[in-house]
């Protein structure tokens, strides 16, 4: 899988505005009325989502959601991995009910180092000052 391939895919579809877009990571807001269309889409690509699942998180996926803020009830994680390499997808939802943040990522996971993606991580949080963790 790569994440060229996955992005182009779920570029088109109709997003409320695009954040941030680079060649590791593309974040997104869509209306909540289109959020069908973008879990069918992740669905096709990725399975069922890794969260909400009865399933615990891998290793790998907890420690990019916990870079990203961490994940809660009521969000979503799609998430691939193979040999180091790994895609994920997280969707919040807004509080509101009218709008989902969409954060989409490639990374490399070797148990030690960060991959680019963390870089972009530890800057949001820092603009947020997010530092929740996933359980």
């Amino acid at each position: 899988m790569q994440f060229n391939e996955v992005k182009t895919k779920v570029r088109g579809l109709n997003f409320d505005s695009i954040r941030a877009d680079d060649d590791n990571y593309l974040e997104a807001v869509i209306s909540a009325k289109e959020l069908e269309k973008l879990t069918a889409v992740l669905g096709s690509i990725f399975g069922p989502p890794a969260w909400p699942s009865d399933n615990s998180l891998s290793a790998e996926a907890k420690s990019v959601v916990n870079n990203f803020g961490g994940i809660r009830k009521g969000q979503t994680l799609y998430f691939w991995h193979q040999e180091g390499d790994m895609i994920f997808v997280m969707l919040w939802p807004w509080q509101d009910g009218k709008s989902v943040t969409m954060k989409m990522g490639s990374d490399k996971f070797d148990g030690k180092k960060e991959g680019p993606v963390a870089g972009i991580a530890k800057t949001i949080k820092g603009l947020f000052g997010s530092d929740r963790k996933t359980e």
